[in-house]
């Protein structure tokens, strides 16, 4: 008998032993559904708070969470959501869709816009919230070989902070403006364009070194946001998050049921078809949102002295695909779907 319990012991001891090894659940990220035609937003999600924990994140009172297990120094990629007002509510992970509300959100995000929403503050001051940030992806931001960089803090304890931003590379600083320093307060944005290239970029509190250098590549044509999160005590350490997002823009693919063969242009924006031929379909291409007109001439015409054919105007949005065929009967369909995440 004695055998017995000592076994059972044992076991009991093996299986708390394995439980307490059990790693943490992992992040995981469920966008809702988009019925087609549906207006939507954009949102990025960055968990920044030291101390609350991890959390679930839920929309508009659904039960099941469209963010489970968002621990500190987590980001979630761009999810589209359903335009106009939201509600987002941060729960303690796990806890259920009755479980304590820590922070929300409900606001009106507009329609076509993008956002990073950040879980910021600190719980034991009272002071965590989920707050919205506008990420700037407009086409008029960029320059030709320049990368758009929004820097903020998200160091609630107090301190100015700054981020330096330096490439040491010939061919970045040959592109134009190829370092910076920018301070801010907490969660005031600042933002700078350099030239797209490799970095170095590091933290400061007050002038004092934050958060240790690390290697970023930024890219042509698209927007970084880096976050400066972390703790003056040092627990947790200070980091640089580094979010890149593409310019907002569209892919259309043309299909021809017709007899013709054409050439197509987009205007205003530089960019053409040179053959869509009769009964084929070209690829996806990728054009910045912007309301544009498609411009059809005969395959293989002098387009400054050829008349144009027929026009097709259409608003192309961002993180959109666009499939516009023409039908043999000269009409024209237009089937718009999201973009897929890559």
């Amino acid at each position: 008998m004695r055998r017995d319990l000592c076994l059972f012991a044992g076991l009991l001891l093996a299986m708390g032993v394995l439980a307490q090894a059990q790693p943490p659940s992992a992040l995981s990220f469920h966008p809702p559904q988009i019925e087609r035609g549906t207006i939507v937003n954009f949102f990025q999600f960055a968990h920044t708070s030291v101390d609350v924990g991890s959390l679930d994140i839920y929309l508009d009172g659904v039960e099941e969470p469209i963010i489970r297990n968002m621990a500190y120094g987590d980001t979630v990629p761009m999810m589209a959501i359903p335009a106009a007002k939201r509600t987002f509510v941060a729960r303690r992970a796990d806890t259920g869709s009755r479980g304590a509300v820590l922070a929300s959100t409900d606001i009106d995000f507009g329609t076509n816009a993008s956002w990073l929403l950040l879980a910021a503050g600190r719980d034991e001051r009272r002071s965590f919230d989920l707050l919205p940030v506008p990420i700037p992806r407009s086409a008029a931001l960029y320059r030709p070989g320049q990368a758009f960089v929004r820097s903020l803090s998200a160091v609630s304890d107090g301190s100015s902070m700054s981020i330096a931003i330096e490439s040491s590379d010939p061919d970045v600083k040959a592109g134009g403006r190829a370092s910076l320093e920018t301070s801010m307060g907490w969660l005031s944005p600042r933002d700078n364009s350099v030239a797209a290239g490799d970095y170095l970029i590091s933290a400061r509190a007050s002038g004092t070194p934050f958060a240790p250098p690390q290697n970023i590549r930024l890219e042509a044509e698209k927007t970084t946001m880096l976050i400066i999160i972390g703790s003056l005590s040092g627990a947790p350490p200070g980091q640089i998050l580094a979010l890149t997002s593409p310019p907002e823009q569209a892919r259309v693919k043309l299909v021809n049921e017709q007899n013709d063969d054409y050439t197509v242009v987009f205007s205003p924006v530089n960019l053409q078809i040179d053959a869509l031929d009769a009964g084929q379909s070209s690829d996806f291409v990728t054009v910045r949102s912007s309301n544009v007109r498609l411009l059809f001439f005969l395959k293989g015409a002098n387009l400054r002295q050829s008349p144009i054919l027929f026009e097709v105007p259409q608003r192309l949005r961002p993180g959109r695909d666009l499939v516009i065929t023409l039908r043999a009967d000269g009409s024209v369909d237009v089937e718009e779907t999201l973009t897929p995440p890559e």
